[in-house]
């Protein structure tokens, strides 16, 4: 069996359980097609049921469980009370977990991060890739039969090349949603954090270490060590809520200068004084 672009395939392998295809879009830069077929495979089995690490259904079940221990003796008398009690124990672990654990749903992708603006970016850069191959394999085709300068195989080397920049501009865009989807998630994952794990995750979250040689005090002696009592502390000492009041006597038991007699000047010699000065 001839295919477009002088390859044959044997006709018995076009029949039977493989039923073999030719892919000529997606030959991409080789001379050789490649041969498709379609294979049955499994489902994948699905994934353990499982808790998150932290949240509301988390801490919903481990309340349960408590709830649920406090009600076992503490004391037997017989092994064989022992041995019920540990199965009624197992029984009732097993079903609170079949009640709040949940079998996690993982996107196409297998990324948690994954969502449907990626979807539509990777559906178009795949779309735009397909695009491509074919105008690419018109394109060969056509030059191969009239010519790389004919009019028709000119048109097609254009449209190639324009399909191909639509590629590498949707591929752009994808790597941006890529990026953007990414931060959007890791910083969720953040603020959903235990802020007693927040230092697992990054380390510029741990209080800033005061300098050794300056460091504010409190009235009592104590360091201010964190925002709130910095901030009190500039707001005492410089715009405080109720003042204190000032004391004049401190003015009254300072050293007075002796008076004496301002040195006389004329008016010209004021305005050449001024016409040397700024305006500020």
């Amino acid at each position: 069996m001839a295919i477009p672009g002088g390859l044959w395939v044997d006709p018995e392998l076009a029949t039977g359980p493989h039923s073999l295809e030719v892919d000529a879009v997606g030959r991409h830069y080789s001379d050789h097609c490649v041969l498709s077929w379609d294979l049955a495979v499994d489902p994948a089995p699905p994934g353990a049921a499982r808790l998150p690490r932290t949240g509301a259904t988390t801490q919903k079940y481990i309340d349960a469980v408590t709830l649920r221990l406090l009600q076992f003796p503490t004391v037997f008398a017989t092994t064989e009370e022992v041995l019920n009690t540990v199965a009624t124990i197992e029984d009732a672990l097993n079903g609170l977990w079949s009640e709040y654990a949940e079998v996690p749903c993982p996107c196409a992708r297998s990324k948690t991060w994954w969502n449907g603006r990626c979807k539509r970016a990777a559906d178009r850069v795949r779309r735009r890739m397909a695009d491509a191959d074919e105008a690419r394999w018109e394109y060969r085709s056509s030059a191969g039969l009239q010519g790389h300068l004919h009019p028709a195989s000119t048109a097609l080397r254009a449209e190639w090349g324009r399909l191909q920049q639509d590629l590498k501009d949707s591929r752009k865009d994808l790597s941006k949603a890529v990026k953007a989807t990414k931060r959007e998630f890791f910083d969720a994952c953040m603020k959903r954090s235990n802020p007693k794990l927040i230092s697992d995750f990054v380390a510029w979250t741990k209080p800033r270490r005061q300098s050794a040689n300056v460091q504010l005090k409190m009235k009592d002696g104590s360091a201010a060590d964190d925002p709130d009592r910095v901030s009190w502390a500039f707001q005492e000492q410089f715009t405080p809520a109720n003042p204190k009041p000032v004391d004049m006597r401190v003015v009254e038991q300072m050293s007075q200068w002796p008076e004496r007699d301002f040195v006389s000047f004329s008016k010209l010699e004021l305005e050449e004084a001024l016409a040397t000065m700024s305006n500020t």
